[in-house]
């Protein structure tokens, strides 16, 4: 998706795996679009990931490229600003220092809250 538009911005919302876990989160242990990928509840799912793989990190490797993008989907829409409000530890991942500004005001915007409660972490490698 980001390469294929390279001028968007991106933010990545994280929710801890205690909550995923607890609200029916479904894991598919390596890409979607990988050759047997399939959904899992969460605990098998969790168990199918090969963590050693994962945790390599080496994107030039195909393998592990298709491993590190394992995906955690809620089976429902999430209330973003009420996880924020009940303290649910979502967090937000940004490329920089300017779209987490950027998160932040849009946030104030639509709540009038001045946005200190929310959890920005800029790391720009996620977004290579």
């Amino acid at each position: 998706m980001r390469r294929n538009h390279p001028d968007e911005k991106f933010v990545y919302i994280a929710v801890y795996k205690e909550y995923a876990e607890a609200n029916g989160f479904k894991i598919i242990p390596i890409h979607p679009l990988s050759q047997g990928a399939a959904v899992y509840d969460y605990t098998k799912g969790m168990a199918m990931i090969d963590w050693e793989t994962m945790n390599r990190k080496e994107f030039d490797d195909a393998h592990c490229k298709l491993v590190c993008l394992a995906e955690c989907m809620s089976p429902t829409s999430l209330n973003i600003r009420q996880m924020i409000d009940e303290r649910r530890q979502v967090q937000f991942y940004v490329k920089s220092d300017d779209d987490g500004r950027e998160l932040r005001t849009i946030y104030r915007k639509v709540t009038q809250q001045d946005g200190s409660e929310l959890m920005v972490n800029v790391n720009e490698y996620m977004f290579r």
